[in-house]
């Protein structure tokens, strides 16, 4: 027989705009090679309880386009869930919180498991579910993308080895990705997980497939088991990748009206030098040809009748943005786009207008810091003068602009964190259809620059649990009264 797979996305992810990419990239590639495989979005499943009827659109395009009563109810009813039993406030990232940020050790989330289970939400939602619903596949994937899902996906696989035994059982996914190397040395992370898949693993799969239906080896270049060494997977190449391929039942639950579809052209930054960030740890960069990968993947979902395409790419560059709404336009000039992007000077407003006639109506800027220390200190510097002239550009061309904004750095002051806040609400005064906001406290991430030689930065870092990737550091002490000031007026801290 034929083995089968079951890729699952368990909550929590604050995510009711757009079906995941990752889940439907491997599908592609699993049917392509003539294996049965289904997808499920958990998460959406449950976000779906907490559902409100949306009166108005968001102004923006992909990520941002959410309902946030909506994920506030449902946040607020995954904490209480968790039965996390209470740990010293000291070991929680300052301006984080346990649910979130799970520093827990081992033996603690094992104890707030089986209260879990004694509780009976959350095993009859997956016997609901999937359970009652599913055959049991050969290979049952669990995508963690976030602490926040951990515990999920532990009750999850735990609870598989009881329906379903003899299936294998794979975690894969960023968070995955971003511990790897934690995972190959401490055999505690395995449990009821057979094999870890970190990285792109769409070869490491199809290849476990194959050789379970020739009952061979499972040592699989790229695939991990806690404890043991490993070595990463070659991947597979750009010009061999194919279209995302999506669950359609499951694309109800995102449509709210329209459907956002998202799409990667390459893998990796081109920036990648900010000191806080992780991407250069969980894939390197690629360059490709914008218009063939375009092609590629848009086209087939154009099936789907999608209303906007939301690129995922972790920095769309000036010249690949043109290139990118370009092909939009000749393949349906009704499609919007929405993409993720550095300021440039060369974002002039003749520039953000011919974006706008492509398609693009919403452009997500990681600007991060109005001030100089703090852009020093996070490798990324721009005049505050080309910001605005990119902002002023953009939206006189009609498209929206979320802007990323990090607060609390080492050496800011309260002061300096002030006057980023009232700079960000001048322009969401003037502009508020077409300006919005996500407001971050500054989180030391394992695998980025930082703590890599975080005494460089003058930096501290303390212990974290296993499954945690926040540190504990020695943040600046007036950030948690700041950061209800951002939460008091207009903002909203993620």
């Amino acid at each position: 027989m034929t083995p089968s797979c079951l890729i699952i996305t368990p909550p929590f992810s604050p995510n009711t705009s757009n079906p995941l990419l990752g889940p439907a990239t491997l599908k592609s590639h699993v049917e392509h090679e003539g294996f049965e495989i289904h997808t499920m979005d958990l998460n959406i499943l449950y976000m779906d309880r907490f559902k409100n009827i949306k009166e108005n659109h968001s102004k923006t395009v992909g990520d941002h386009d959410t309902d946030e009563r909506q994920i506030d109810r449902a946040r607020e009813h995954f904490a209480d869930s968790l039965c996390l039993p209470e740990i010293d406030p000291e070991r929680v990232p300052c301006c984080d919180d346990a649910n979130s940020s799970l520093p827990h050790s081992f033996d603690e989330l094992e104890t707030a498991l089986n209260n879990i289970m004694q509780e009976g939400f959350w095993t009859e939602f997956f016997r609901e579910h999937i359970f009652s619903k599913k055959s049991q596949p050969a290979v049952l994937g669990i995508s963690i993308m976030g602490p926040s899902q951990v515990l999920m996906a532990l009750l999850f696989a735990s609870l598989s080895k009881k329906f379903w035994k003899g299936t294998t059982v794979v975690a894969g996914g960023s968070h995955i990705t971003l511990l790897a190397s934690k995972i190959s040395k401490d055999s505690r992370y395995g449990g009821s997980f057979d094999f870890f898949a970190p990285g792109h693993s769409e070869d490491v799969l199809v290849e476990l497939l194959k050789r379970l239906a020739r009952n061979e080896d499972l040592n699989i270049k790229g695939l991990l088991r806690a404890g043991k060494g490993w070595m990463r997977s070659e991947g597979i190449l750009p010009e061999n990748r194919l279209a995302p391929v999506f669950d359609k039942e499951e694309l109800a639950y995102y449509q709210n009206g329209h459907l956002t579809l998202p799409i990667q052209l390459a893998r990796g930054c081109a920036y990648g030098r900010c000191t806080y960030c992780t991407y250069p740890v969980v894939e390197e960069f690629e360059k490709v040809e914008v218009e063939t990968m375009a092609r590629k993947f848009v086209s087939p979902l154009l099936n789907l009748s999608p209303t906007f395409i939301s690129v995922k790419d972790s920095l769309l560059t000036v010249a690949d943005m043109s290139k990118f709404g370009q092909v939009v336009t000749s393949l349906d000039s009704s499609l919007g786009w929405s993409a993720t992007t550095k300021v440039h000077s060369s974002m002039t407003p003749k520039y953000m207008k011919s974006l706008y006639d492509n398609g693009c109506r919403t452009l997500e800027m990681g600007i991060e810091t109005i001030h100089l220390n703090s852009q020093k200190f996070f490798g990324k510097i721009e005049p505050l003068t080309t910001i605005e002239s990119v902002l002023d550009a953009a939206v006189s061309a009609n498209i929206s602009i979320v802007i990323n904004m990090i607060y609390g750095v080492l050496g800011e002051t309260i002061e300096q964190a002030h006057k980023q806040m009232n700079w960000w609400l001048s322009w969401k005064k003037r502009y508020p259809d077409k300006i919005f906001g996500v407001h971050n406290m500054l989180q030391i991430d394992e695998g980025s620059p930082l703590t890599r030689n975080p005494a460089h930065f003058g930096l501290k870092l303390y212990d974290k649990g296993p499954w945690s990737f926040t540190y504990v550091w020695n943040a600046p002490d007036w950030r948690p009264d700041f950061e209800r000031h951002i939460n008091e007026n207009g903002g909203r801290v993620q």
